[in-house]
């Protein structure tokens, strides 16, 4: 919890620099071992002094405070805090030590305090989605790592995009901005990724809500065992979880390390030298930090809006939300659309089900996008059938209420890990997060366990949290009622 609140102060300070119209190689940063740091601009700072009285006035015989004097303000530091000192290299990051730059595979041991990006190679970001601008970035994690790599760029998030500021995405290409060869980026715990979201929260004081709130979640699942840490751990058995969690195999751990939600970092973003914003550099929903074959049609992750309109009533609009996984590579299978075409998640459409015109049952695509689409339809059949046996339940006489109430507790759980869900709404009532059971939860299966497909629930975009409204940056004015457990129209 302690390092958590220091997060938020990092936020804070970050926000606070003064950081406007400055390049990344003017700066300077002093780095403390109490979990802060300052952040100058070389330009600001007239002179650097030591001084014996503290920060209460008291006369030591030895100098204990470092007093930076800026051009209009003068910042004073214990020197018992100080670690180290740390200067921003200039453009040409190749003579930095340990630059990476190339380097196909880079790992970043620990997650940044905060890092500096530097963009260059285009004059503004994307302002449209599926742009993919040829750009080139340079990153600094402020730990003595270094490397600069073509991105292609592009826009992330949906309100966020009419914002002066947007969130984007920059894929780590190895090739000619084609992306077919990747940078493979490992940063402390994280899955191995090629591609990453950075955040603006524009309209955020703190800009730092989301992470904090991942880093919250993170604190509720270590109350967990190692290896009962994520849903998909559920199908495998203890002793081979253990296993492979001290196992040898660098490949194998890390396909088990795997969140199933995501994460970040703060980030200093400059574009072509100039200071741009400050952002939360994240994890992507990418499959692989939910443990997900990307061929397998049981292996599904659903995002979007999916709420009684969407799928807990029996219908399913399919327009409304995006079939992230499976995703099958080329050459294996093609997941397909009723009306034949390919899926397109941008552009989704109802899968192709038997009942579609194309059908053929001697086509492996046909026969997978059916079944796929089938565990799909039997979820949006789930609330119904819980609702049958709840109405069993309190329609029983006093000596059967015992026995239906264990039925419709048995019923749930074979359709639904109550476990995940209680993780997760008290994750939601804490932070108070208002924006959680409809468009940004993340629906994920790993196919059957006794019999049903049984599908998790993940936390994802937090940016209603502690009452803040993310469209306007206010918060509201009292908590939020409790809006979880009052009807079976929603797994919540």
């Amino acid at each position: 919890m302690k390092k958590t609140c220091l997060i938020i102060l990092l936020f804070c300070i970050a926000c606070c620099g003064t950081a406007y119209a400055q390049k990344p190689e003017e700066a300077f940063y002093i780095i403390r071992n109490d979990g802060h740091f300052n952040v100058f601009f070389r330009n600001e700072v007239d002179s650097i002094t030591y001084s014996n009285y503290d920060e209460n006035g008291t006369w030591h015989d030895e100098h204990v405070m470092q007093v930076i004097h800026c051009k209009d303000s003068i910042c004073k530091i214990q020197l018992a805090v100080v670690d180290s000192v740390v200067i921003v290299p200039s453009d040409e990051g190749s003579t930095f030590p340990m630059g990476w730059s190339d380097q196909a595979s880079i790992i970043i041991p620990a997650q940044p305090a905060c890092a500096m990006v530097n963009i260059t190679g285009i004059t503004a970001l994307p302002s449209v989605k599926g742009t993919d601008a040829h750009a080139w970035m340079e990153v600094w994690d402020m730990q003595g790592i270094y490397f600069k790599k073509r991105v292609l760029i592009d826009l992330n998030g949906d309100s966020s995009t009419a914002k002066e500021k947007r969130n984007f995405a920059a894929d780590f290409c190895e090739d000619e901005w084609e992306g077919n060869e990747t940078t493979d980026i490992k940063i402390g715990n994280w899955v191995t990724q090629d591609g990453f979201h950075f955040k603006a929260s524009f309209t955020s004081i703190t800009k730092g809500e989301c992470p904090v709130c991942y880093k919250l979640y993170d604190k509720i699942l270590e109350t967990k065992p190692l290896h009962r840490r994520a849903p998909f751990m559920e199908y495998f058995d203890e002793e081979q979880l253990i296993s492979i969690l001290n196992s040898d195999d660098k490949q194998l751990k890390e396909d088990f390390s795997a969140r199933c939600y995501p994460d970040g970092f703060p980030c200093i973003v400059f574009l072509n030298n100039q200071f741009y914003g400050i952002y939360s550099w994240q994890l992507k929903k990418h499959r692989d930090n939910y443990h997900l074959s990307r061929n397998a049609i049981d292996n599904i992750h659903l995002d979007g809006n999916l709420g009684p309109s969407e799928i807990w009533n029996q219908t399913v609009k399919w327009s409304s939300f995006e079939v992230r996984n499976p995703k099958p590579k080329k050459g294996k299978w093609t997941l397909l659309c009723q009306d034949n075409t390919i899926y397109d998640g941008d552009k989704p459409k109802e899968l192709m089900g038997t009942d579609s015109p194309y059908y053929n049952e001697a086509d492996i695509s046909c026969v997978n996008s059916a079944q796929t689409k089938a565990y799909i339809v039997a979820l949006s059949n789930y609330m119904d059938e819980i609702a049958a046996y709840e109405a069993l339940y309190k329609g029983a006489s006093a000596e059967d209420k015992a026995s239906t109430l264990a039925q419709l507790k048995l019923e749930i759980e074979k359709r639904f890990s109550m476990e995940w869900m209680i993780d997760y709404l008290l994750l939601q009532l804490f932070i108070q997060n208002g924006d959680c059971v409809r468009k940004n939860w993340q629906w994920t299966t790993w196919g059957e366990r006794n019999g049903y497909v049984k599908w998790y629930v993940n936390p994802y975009d937090l940016d209603h949290a502690f009452g803040i409204r993310a469209t306007t940056a206010f918060n509201w004015l009292t908590p939020a009622k409790n809006q979880y457990g009052k009807n079976t129209q929603t797994p919540a």
